[in-house]
């Protein structure tokens, strides 16, 4: 059967048709991984506002913990030090990122480490800068 053209013209029309379907599919479910369920977001939310109640380790270690949850949704698995590694490009400060989780290491891992007051508040600011980069305050 010819529609008045060349075979080869069919065969780059259905291959761009193709390609143009495969690329509106990745683009629609790399979005979809990408998004935040509404009712993760809103749990993440309420971790995040309650850690003015608790004290400065258990507040970092929650929002560390928070900040790996939310890459996990982003697509990047392992550790939060490799998800780290693999997203340095979606934050606008990853070096506070990776410090405010260095200081989490050093709680988590260092006996009679402690934080200070100003020390938290500066880690806890990186954190909540990182959770607007990955789009859980929007």
């Amino acid at each position: 059967m010819n529609f008045g053209l060349d075979f080869n013209w069919t065969v780059i029309i259905v291959l761009f048709l193709l390609f143009d379907a495969f690329v509106l599919w990745y683009v629609f479910v790399k979005k979809r991984k990408n998004k935040i369920p509404e009712q993760k977001r809103m749990y993440y939310l309420k971790i995040w506002r309650s850690l003015g109640q608790k004290s400065h380790k258990e507040a970092i270690m929650e929002a560390d913990k928070i900040l790996d949850k939310l890459l996990e949704h982003r697509g990047y698995s392992g550790s939060l030090g490799d998800k780290l590694k693999r997203a340095d490009a979606i934050f606008t400060d990853v070096n506070s990122v990776w410090e405010a989780h260095k200081l989490r290491n050093r709680l988590a891992h260092e006996l009679g480490f402690h934080v200070s007051p100003e020390m938290a508040k500066r880690a806890l600011k990186s954190f909540e800068k990182a959770y607007k980069d990955l789009g859980l305050f929007s």
